[in-house]
């Protein structure tokens, strides 16, 4: 609790300092504000990384706070991408104006690692990285946006792209300002993480039954392909809905029957199943790190947040 009003006070500090037109400041405090209320969940893996590659002090809020910022920056542009996010503070703000924000959250978070008091090669090596993942992560994003998704390979690497690759980021962060490098057991170990945290939440979207749902804007996650990949050659009005044979106002009804189907054909299994298999490979990668137990168990617990 302690860092999370830490790093929302730094976040709200840097805004009113650097945001000088008014209206922009107060929409971009009220967007951080909202992001927060939830804690700072990716951000401590940057802590938490700090602290397992020997770093010490309260430096490294900075850094958290520069993560934070720049994943809020992209969930808003994700939203306004999508068109599906309702609840978020930034759906009543003028789409220009959220663009705006989060294009200013994008230069504010690199402004927060540069001028941190970190040393130089540091800090230019984890801005460096952020610069890295977050071209990745746009990568991934068109290919989602542009609906190429077809198979459970092209799923796979667009999650290790778009999601995966932040998750990524956060941990390295945290290491190289640390100890100066990145590390390859790192990577590894947090992407399977990501891969693992995205599988978990395409399983609950497609099961939400009201507000945002993957299978109604008609985005093939995981437990979609499997679905479809059951009724595979049949007259469907799944096929249909995703080929555009049916309008969204023609289906919408069918919410009860749609999660029948993705019970009965086995989808939700096959898909839970990928993602229990990447949290087993995480958890051993994790095991087998020459750190203290107590790091591993604090690594382990992430799963659980």
């Amino acid at each position: 609790m302690v860092e999370d009003m830490k790093i929302e006070q730094i976040l709200c500090q840097a805004i009113e300092k650097e945001f000088t037109d008014e209206v922009l400041c107060n929409q971009a405090v009220e967007c951080v504000l909202y992001k927060l209320q939830g804690g700072t969940k990716i951000g401590n893996l940057t802590s938490l990384h700090y602290q397992i590659y020997g770093g010490e002090g309260k430096a490294i809020y900075r850094a958290v706070a520069a993560v934070e910022l720049f994943l809020l920056a992209l969930d808003m542009i994700d939203d306004l991408q999508d068109r599906d996010n309702t609840v978020a503070v930034w759906s009543s703000i003028p789409q220009e104006c959220v663009l705006n924000i989060a294009l200013g959250f994008v230069f504010l978070s690199q402004h927060l690692l540069l001028d941190s008091d970190f040393e130089t090669t540091r800090k230019y090596k984890a801005a460096a990285l952020l610069n890295t993942q977050a071209i990745k992560a746009v990568n991934g994003q068109m290919m989602d946006l542009t609906s190429r998704i077809r198979s459970e390979s092209d799923y796979i690497q667009t999650v290790v792209d778009k999601s995966a690759s932040l998750i990524v980021m956060a941990c390295q962060i945290g290491t190289v300002l640390a100890c100066g490098e990145s590390r390859v057991e790192v990577e590894e170990y947090a992407e399977q993480l990501g891969l693992a945290a995205q599988i978990k939440n395409d399983i609950l979207d497609v099961m939400n039954r009201e507000g945002k749902n993957d299978f109604w804007n008609r985005k093939k996650t995981l437990p979609v392909l499997a679905l479809i990949a059951n009724l595979n050659g049949q007259s469907h009005w799944v096929i249909d809905y995703f080929e555009g044979r049916l309008t969204y106002k023609q289906v919408c009804n069918r919410i009860n029957e749609l999660l029948e189907l993705l019970e009965n054909s086995g989808a939700l299994t096959y898909a839970s199943v990928h993602m229990r298999i990447a949290y087993y490979r995480y958890l051993r990668l994790v095991e087998q790190l020459p750190i203290q137990d107590g790091f591993k168990k604090r690594l382990s617990a992430v799963i659980e947040s």
